[in-house]
């Protein structure tokens, strides 16, 4: 028996589907619900949909008035159900009522035609208004017309915004995670540029810990030169440590939540080291300044004897084999052997092997410790770090940026690593003498490839694919995962972003600096959701920023997608002053919890005298 996904929590929901993408698929249905203007639109507190497919007994489901968009004032949204849901032929019948605050039904509506039938091959587009009167306009983020762009101003239109503490602090690295058993996930905010508690301390940076129970109420400003801000303060040990330069959480100790890792790459005289916290440990205090001696993280990884290693430049948690434990993953991009300076550096550490462990050395470590050294003087890699199950071997493969490789008129890499079992006291992996998976060759055009990156299933096959940008260029790319990805690669273990391999290939607008930053959207909570992409345009109309978050759709394969056109766009959102540089850091999570909606995170670090902002945008039914 077939089962109809009808919940906030788990509809799929997108902002439309062009006619275009929609030949030779199977059926979706897109139903755009407006309000009348008889309905007093600042009464509706909710709105109660009965939904009913093929005649059997409707599902009803009553939706909070900003889960399915609806701002003040505002009077439409659409809803989708995606292929798979529904098929060929299927008789639709749709009823929706808008509640005020003592539930009672201020007008309903129907379906026009109630019931309907899907078509084969395509999308079915529907519309339901609730009471009488010409329709009222859009809201909770302007939908331009009949395009679907859902476009998001920043200055009047955030959810949630968190100043910098003081100028200079560059508050604009966010991500969320889910440190505690609750449902609710929290927000990370890092200020790289930040000052310790004393007046002098230069760059020690500092690290805020948001609950997300604290982020329900929304519109909300947070300023963070006031402690009720955060529920946790981690401030770095060392002046130029810039602790907070990286972010990253996923399950180390396998305990089914979240561990926080960040990254200190200028501690050491540039050694650099990496943090780690366990999940719901680190809110066992307000204040936490690492300076202090009894203040220790649950591991600390200090660099090795290479100056400006930089160790801890990208952080990242994946899980290269098969335990119950995560694989801490560290780049360090100054790092290289003799006669390779600035070739970079990644280390994997098992975590499972460290138990009981709290300060470690790479020089010295033996524990499972797994090196993969850079092959040309000057790549950096380890400039970006990301893992995901690329290939079908059921283990997470490392994927690694190296920006300032070129070779053979390309300009950037991609080194890839597949999952295996590290069994080894210490094993050494030299890509000079090919000791990696596969090298992805970027494209024939300078343009810092690698800065971007993410690793998901944008696809939908159940393989992660990857993402990555060329910002200086503004285009970005995604390279689809394959069953031989890794087991079977070339003999050269070489492919080319030039040579056409690649699945999608995006452009931006000239100097809006598309692919900079990159983040995975999930579009459900769940153990394998939907994935769709942000991009960060942190260069966008003069520099306020921006980001784009395409709709979730197969672009074809080899094709170019101009993301000039708003029609290959789901949600635009616009910056606020020039100079903010918001995008300059995107991510994806759930941060609003009632409605288990997916929520958009930019960062902003020239914001408010570069003290910086982050931002946080609730999503909404029919984005």
């Amino acid at each position: 028996m077939r089962r109809l996904w009808f919940a906030a929590c788990a509809l799929a929901l997108a902002s439309g589907c062009a006619d275009d993408k929609c030949a030779g698929l199977s059926p979706r249905a897109e139903i755009a619900f407006v309000l009348g203007t008889s309905v007093p639109a600042s009464k509706v507190v909710k709105f109660r949909l009965s939904l009913s497919l093929n005649g059997t007994t409707p599902i009803t489901k009553e939706v909070d008035r900003s889960a399915a968009g609806f701002a003040a004032g505002a009077g439409r949204f659409v809803l989708v159900l995606d292929r798979g849901e529904v098929r060929e032929g299927d008789r639709l019948s749709l009823e929706m009522s808008a509640l005020d605050s003592a539930g009672k039904a201020l007008a309903s509506g129907k379906l026009t035609g109630d019931p309907v039938t899907l078509k084969a091959n395509g999308c079915n587009f529907f519309t339901l208004q609730i009471g009488s009167g010409s329709p009222q306009d859009g809201g909770g983020g302007k939908k331009d017309g009949g395009g679907g762009l859902v476009t998001v101003q920043l200055a009047s239109q955030a959810d949630v915004e968190i100043k910098g503490k003081t100028a200079n602090d560059a508050v604009g690295r966010v991500i969320s995670c889910k440190l505690t058993s609750k449902k609710y996930h929290d927000l990370v905010v890092a200020a790289p540029n930040a000052s310790g508690p004393m007046t002098g301390n230069n760059k020690r940076g500092r690290v805020y810990l948001i609950r997300g129970a604290d982020l329900n109420s929304t519109p909300l400003k947070l300023d963070l030169s006031l402690a009720s801000s955060a529920a946790v303060t981690i401030i770095g040990a060392a002046d130029e440590d810039r602790f907070g330069s990286s972010l990253a959480c996923g399950d180390l100790t396998g305990n089914g939540t979240d561990d926080l890792v960040i990254g200190a790459p200028g501690a050491d005289s540039g050694r650099g080291k990496v943090y780690m916290f366990k999940g719901g440990r680190v809110y066992g205090v307000t204040g936490f300044d690492l300076s202090v001696k009894t203040n220790k993280a649950d591991l600390l990884v200090v660099g090795a004897t290479a100056a400006k290693a930089a160790l801890g430049a990208a952080v990242a948690v994946g899980r290269m084999e098969q335990s119950s434990f995560g694989h801490l993953l560290m780049g360090a991009p100054g790092a290289g052997p003799p006669g390779r300076p600035g070739a970079g550096a990644v280390y994997i550490q098992p975590y499972g092997s460290l138990t009981g462990a709290f300060s470690v050395s790479l020089g010295s470590m033996k524990s499972n410790l797994v090196v993969l050294q850079g092959g040309v003087k000057d790549e950096r890699l380890g400039t970006a770090l990301a893992a995901g199950k690329i290939d079908s071997d059921g283990k997470e493969g490392l994927v690694a940026a190296s920006p300032g490789l070129k070779s053979m008129g390309t300009f950037g890499a991609l080194r890839l690593l597949r999952g295996q079992e590290f069994t080894t006291p210490r094993l050494e992996l030299d890509i000079a003498k090919d000791k990696h998976s596969l090298t992805i060759l970027g494209p024939g055009v300078d343009g810092d490839f690698g800065d971007g990156l993410a690793v998901a299933d944008f696809t939908g096959d159940g393989l992660a694919d990857i993402a990555v940008g060329a910002p200086a260029k503004s285009r970005a790319w995604v390279v689809e995962g394959d069953s031989g990805l890794l087991t079977k690669a070339p003999k050269d273990r070489t492919i080319s972003i030039k040579g056409g391999k690649y699945k999608w290939q995006f452009t931006g607008p000239a100097g809006a600096f598309l692919g900079g930053a990159i983040a995975a959207v999930p579009e459900s909570i769940g153990q394998s959701p939907k994935w769709s992409l942000l991009f960060g345009v942190q260069g966008q109309l003069g520099t306020r920023g921006g980001a784009l978050w395409l709709r979730q759709q197969n672009f074809g394969n080899g094709v170019t997608v101009d993301l000039k056109r708003d029609d290959r766009v789901r949600v635009k959102v616009m910056g606020d002053k020039v100079g903010d540089l918001a995008g300059a850091w995107v991510a994806g999570g759930f941060f609003n919890h009632d409605d288990e909606l997916p929520d958009l995170l930019l960062g902003a670090p020239g914001a408010a005298g570069k003290a910086g902002k982050v931002y946080g945008i609730r999503g909404k039914m029919g984005w």
